[in-house]
C-alpha cells in the first residue's frame, strides 16, 4: 500500500507541475499574439505610407 500512496504522490506532482509548465506556454503564446498583432499593423501603416509615396510621387522613407 506504501508503493500506491507513493505513485498516487509522484502522479499528483508530475500533473502540478505539468500544470505549471502549461500555464507558462499560455502565457507566452499570449505575448507571441500581442507582437504578432503589433507586427501586422506596422507592417499595415508602411504599406500605406509606400502608397501615398507612389501615389504624391515621393519615397516612403521620409
Amino acid at each position: 500500500m506504501r508503493r500506491s500512496k507513493l505513485a498516487v504522490a509522484a502522479a499528483q506532482a508530475g500533473a502540478a507541475d505539468a500544470q505549471q509548465v502549461l500555464d507558462e506556454v499560455r502565457a507566452q503564446w499570449a505575448l507571441v499574439n500581442e507582437v504578432t498583432g503589433r507586427h501586422e499593423k506596422i507592417k499595415q501603416a508602411n504599406h500605406i505610407g509606400e502608397r501615398l509615396a507612389k501615389l504624391f510621387g515621393g519615397d516612403a522613407g521620409g
